[in-house]
């Protein structure tokens, strides 16, 4: 009877433990969820500018072009 008994506590020492660290693993999952999110958003936000840069630097290059072609006509 003893058996069982400290069989049960052992075995509800282990369950509560095990359920500490899944909560504390999923506290762990959400935090690093969140910096994902972040992550993402300046990401997205990096690209847009990195497209803004090169639509600027096409206008550029396309204003100097022209008058360059001209004047090798001429």
């Amino acid at each position: 009877n003893k058996l069982y008994t400290v069989a049960a506590g052992s075995l509800l020492f282990i369950g509560s433990i095990g359920f500490l660290y899944f909560i504390k693993l999923r506290k762990l999952n959400k935090q690093i969820e969140a910096q994902n999110l972040k992550i993402e958003g300046q990401n997205t936000e990096l690209r847009k500018l990195n497209n803004t840069k090169d639509r600027f630097f096409g206008i550029i290059a396309h204003d100097l072009r022209n008058p360059l072609v001209a004047f090798q006509g001429v």
